[in-house]
């Protein structure tokens, strides 16, 4: 398990700044299963996603999907994934 904060520029708007967020590590070999929303890091970036497509058996891209509409899809290709985490739930936030 592990623990990830959420920070400004999370592109997912049920998850407020400062939230906590618990996470399982998926292991690479299941990368190709993942669904539901993950935190991922592929390049330079960390992000809270959910997995819109999975086509890394296929085509070895995974469609990834903001659930604040304002940040859209994007699409990214195994090569580029360096860790996922499974998000399990929120377990701290801010009262606002």
């Amino acid at each position: 398990m592990i623990l990830i904060w959420s920070f400004k520029y999370v592109v997912t708007a049920w998850i407020p700044d400062g939230a906590k967020i618990l996470a399982r590590k998926i292991e690479e070999g299941l990368w190709e299963s993942a669904s539901g929303v993950v935190s991922i890091v592929y390049g330079k970036t960390l992000s809270v996603k959910r997995i819109l497509k999975n086509s890394l058996f296929l085509d070895n891209v995974l469609t990834l999907k903001a659930d604040n509409p304002k940040h859209g899809q994007l699409d990214v290709e195994r090569r580029e994934i360096r860790g996922m985490w499974q998000a399990l739930r929120i377990i701290s936030q801010k009262i606002i």
